[in-house]
């Protein structure tokens, strides 16, 4: 099971959780309210201490990377964009364009 409990700076602060195998399956989450969404994500464990996170929605989504650090303490996550919807980045001098980079350092509450 894992839990969320966002803090948004627009004052939207959902709360949910997603009961998951880690091994790919597609669940949906379900809100604190017990209200269900209608989003999809689909989670699979990459090692003993990385996971993917993607969001399958139905104006795109993301794929999040999440590592836990050695000690337990610190947990990092990259976002990648999907290829739907609303595309920001920068083209290079080369004419190539890269997506913005979006990395997320979570600490351990104590």
């Amino acid at each position: 099971m894992l839990d969320f409990d966002e803090k948004n700076d627009n004052g939207y602060n959902p709360k949910y959780s997603i009961a998951t195998d880690m091994k790919g399956t597609t669940v949906k989450p379900i809100y604190a309210s017990g209200s269900k969404t209608d989003d999809q994500w689909r989670v699979t464990r990459q090692g003993l201490k990385k996971f993917e996170m993607e969001l399958i929605g139905r104006f795109g989504g993301w794929k999040d990377q999440y590592e836990v650090s050695n000690d337990g303490t610190t947990m990092t996550m990259h976002r990648q964009e999907s290829q739907t919807g609303i595309i920001g980045g920068k083209i290079d001098s080369n004419g190539t364009f890269h997506r913005p980079e979006h990395i997320f350092v979570f600490d351990k509450m104590k």
